[in-house]
């Protein structure tokens, strides 16, 4: 999984073509309140540290949120 493939995924999208696009999730997290699922994927960023990037999907399962997270800063390490 890299940068550029990230990109390609963009709000309208809907899961398959997500899938089609970077695989299985590694991880998927309900958000009830905001009527959201979220899909998750490890790689290895530019500082060779895990980061995780994640791709919300509303109650019609397009996208609707991508973004890259930093494990290591919310951990609190």
């Amino acid at each position: 999984l890299v940068p550029e493939t990230f990109a390609k995924v963009v709000p309208g999208l809907s899961r398959e073509d997500v899938r089609r696009l970077l695989g299985r999730p590694g991880g998927s997290k309900a958000y009830p309140l905001k009527r959201q699922t979220a899909w998750e994927w490890k790689f290895v960023g530019d500082d060779h540290g895990t980061k995780v990037f994640y791709v919300a999907f509303d109650e019609a399962n397009r996208v609707v949120a991508t973004g890259v997270l930093d494990p290591a800063l919310s951990s609190g390490h």
